[in-house]
């Protein structure tokens, strides 16, 4: 194989036309694509963010018109799209954009242009290089299987017809086949008689190497989109909110691209299923690997302690030192890592600095913007080159750090938000404009109602992490404190922050002094989870908005219990219920007889229901109480008297045997209550 190559075409946009004409005579057309917004090229040309829909794909060169922008996670995209020998041809403007992002990658490319050999800068009026056409190798299945790719494989059968409960994590950069071992092993299981295997991922096109992997191995298979189908045996493609939902017995299922799913699928995936092979990138354009694979390792260890892991090392679609790849490394900090625990694992907050750091000293001092972008990495899974940057451009964003020994150990990213004028925030209000960037106000004004809300200024903590080995050391407390610190003194009204609503996290935050404001009534679509918004005043206006906003969700949220999140986790419920000013109001006397009575009684859970409801109501925010109850006795009390379920539902869901066993289950629940602690909690007469 070859090194791949590059060429920077540095002119206006007619001279780039031509030249791509003359650097490319001799390439087949066919397999060249361009990703451009503009009329570059007669080629096949598509915007960047549709980079995407290649991946998995091969090409002997790619044009990537950055004349205009870059979208960094299409840019390395469309570099792993670019085969051993082929050729990448970024066309760039005369004018130096004097953006932080653009200096420093202009930087990084120059300095492979002066040191690599087949990298080339080719500026208006200049001689073009003489360039090399890739060698055409068959894509057989002979082809298809080299180097530790043939150990994945055996691994990952090892999986279908070795022990259960033994899940595999096969890891590895782009390029090292790891797609095409999940098609190839896939396939062979089917020759082996195995006759169910689901394939999913993030989207069908994720899942598109699998596919054509596999059919190499099975020609005499029917192969449509997502099916392959050979002598009653399948290997089907499945979207994961429906593989959750699903209860087909499976042969195996192959997890790929496994970081870009939220992580609330992927644990449910692995209760359900005995034999899954989970498989991700780690230096990833849609999001890395390293803080799922930090993540997700302590969750396997948990639910099933025999897992195993395979790393495919060498790369199989280009030379094992190439520079290209190398390139998009450097340029996109694809692999940039936190300080090496041994250098700061002594660390206390005591010996640490908490500093807010200017982003043009963080350019000029590369290594420290690896450790702050690595540290994110590690600590949002979702982490992509883009963030990188909007860290470097956007105008509202701020940096803080706490530093040890010179190295970054924590980071809280921020941005400033609101300031509307009436006009703008009346035109949110009627739905009849979005605010991009401004993700506090334009939710407080379209969801919780409240104008009011976009006049205010508001600091909004998009990201904060601690090193791994420095946690629970009150280190993001200090980062917070300090944030919230530079809130008076910069005229901000209110620090916010929206996040996936986890029990960890709703603590952390609460623990913090922020209060509850909203949750989103959907599910995000990154984390899985609903959009928790928390926030703490830092003046005397966005304290008075505060207690409106808090007021309002308290008010709704019994109510949001049995219609929009009926389905909300009990114990997730349970959590936000019992945060501060969510209480309901005592039980009148007529109630209190209906739930005695029920207990006590003879009298039908219909007759007594309302009550029922008015009592679960109140034992929501009482955590001591309900710690008096078994896990399914909580249950029972949310999915019934809090979300609503009907009793049918209630008795599948919590597999009791018919609505008499759970009505029983219910009084002995309702009985435990009042005795662990009296009339006088629930009964206002008294």
């Amino acid at each position: 194989m070859e090194q791949r190559q590059c060429v920077l075409l540095v002119g206006d946009l007619e001279w780039c036309k031509k030249s791509l004409v003359q650097l490319l005579l001799g390439f087949d057309p066919t397999k060249v694509i361009c990703f451009s917004g503009q009329e570059l090229s007669s080629l096949q040309t598509l915007p960047q963010k549709q980079a995407k829909t290649k991946l998995g794909h091969e090409f002997d060169a790619v044009v990537f018109d950055a004349l205009v922008s870059i979208c960094p996670d299409s840019l390395g995209i469309s570099i792993g799209t670019i085969k051993a020998g082929g050729l990448l041809i970024l066309c760039m403007p005369i004018l130096i954009v004097d953006d932080l992002w653009m200096k420093r990658f202009r930087k990084v490319i120059y300095d492979y242009v002066i040191e690599t050999e087949g990298f080339y800068k080719v500026e208006q009026g200049d001689t073009f290089p003489l360039l090399s056409i890739p060698e055409q190798v068959v894509n057989d299945l002979k082809n298809s299987e080299r180097g530790d790719q043939l150990k994945a494989v055996e691994a990952i059968y090892k999986v279908a017809c070795g022990h259960r409960r033994r899940p595999l994590v096969l890891s590895a950069d782009r390029g090292r086949g790891k797609s095409a071992a999940l098609g190839i092993a896939a396939a062979r299981l089917l020759q082996d008689g195995k006759r169910n295997i689901l394939v999913t991922a993030p989207s069908l096109a994720t899942a598109a190497t699998v596919f054509k992997h596999a059919a190499l191995v099975l020609p005499e298979a029917t192969v449509s989109q997502g099916l392959i189908c050979l002598l009653g045996a399948e290997i089907r493609f499945i979207a994961p909110d429906a593989l959750i939902k699903s209860t087909a017995v499976v042969d195996l299922l192959l997890v790929d691209e496994a970081a870009a799913i939220p992580a609330i699928m992927l644990e449910k995936m692995l209760e359900q299923y005995s034999r899954i092979v989970f498989s991700t990138t780690l230096h990833g354009y849609e999001g890395t690997g390293q803080g799922f694979s930090v993540r997700f390792k302590q969750l396997l260890d948990q639910k099933a302690p025999d897992w195993r892991a395979y790393h495919l090392d060498k790369p199989i679609r280009w030379l094992e030192d190439d520079q290209l790849e190398a390139m998009s490394f450097d340029a996109l900090l694809l692999n940039a890592e936190p300080v090496l625990k041994k250098l700061v694992f002594t660390a206390t907050i005591d010996k640490c600095v908490v500093e807010k750091l200017d982003r043009q000293y963080l350019i000029e001092n590369d290594p420290l913007l690896r450790e702050l972008f690595g540290l994110m990495v590690l600590a949002h899974y979702r982490t992509r080159p883009s963030d990188l940057k909007m860290l470097l451009e956007h105008d509202g964003m701020s940096i803080y750090a706490v530093r040890y020994q010179g190295h970054i150990v924590g980071s809280a990213w921020v941005v400033n938000e609101g300031g509307l004028s009436a006009d703008v925030a009346e035109g949110v209000y009627q739905g009849e404009r979005r605010l991009p960037g401004n993700l506090l106000p334009q939710s407080l004004i379209s969801h919780a109602g409240l104008k009011s809300a976009g006049t205010l200024r508001y600091r909004r903590l998009v990201r904060i992490v601690v090193h791994p080995a420095l946690q629970r050391r009150r280190l993001g407390t200090a980062l917070i404190a300090r944030v919230f610190g530079d809130c008076a003194e910069d005229n901000i009204d209110l620090l916010g922050a929206s996040f996936g609503a986890e029990i960890g996290l709703i603590e952390y935050w609460h623990q913090a002094d922020f209060r509850a404001v909203r949750l989103g009534s959907q599910p995000d679509v990154v984390s899985g989870c609903h959009s928790m918004m928390m926030m703490k005043a830092s003046s005397k206006k966005g304290a008075e908005v505060l207690v409106k906003l808090c007021s309002r969700f308290q008010v709704q949220w019994p109510i949001l219990l049995s219609t929009q999140f009926k389905g909300l986790d009990t114990f997730l419920v349970l959590k936000i219920s019992s945060l501060e000013g969510m209480k309901a109001e005592l039980i009148p006397d007529w109630d209190w007889q209906d739930v005695n009575s029920f207990v006590h009684s003879l009298r039908t859970y219909e007759s007594c229901q309302v009550s029922l409801i008015k009592f679960a109501g109140l034992i929501l925010d009482n955590t001591d109480m309900l710690a008096g109850l078994s896990s399914r006795q909580q249950k029972l009390l949310v999915l019934l008297l809090i979300q609503q379920y009907p009793l049918k539902s209630v008795v599948q869901m919590l597999s009791y045997t018919g609505k008499k066993e759970l009505l029983v289950a219910l009084k002995e629940a309702i009985s435990l209550l009042i005795s662990l602690s009296g009339y006088d909690v629930f009964y206002s007469s008294r």
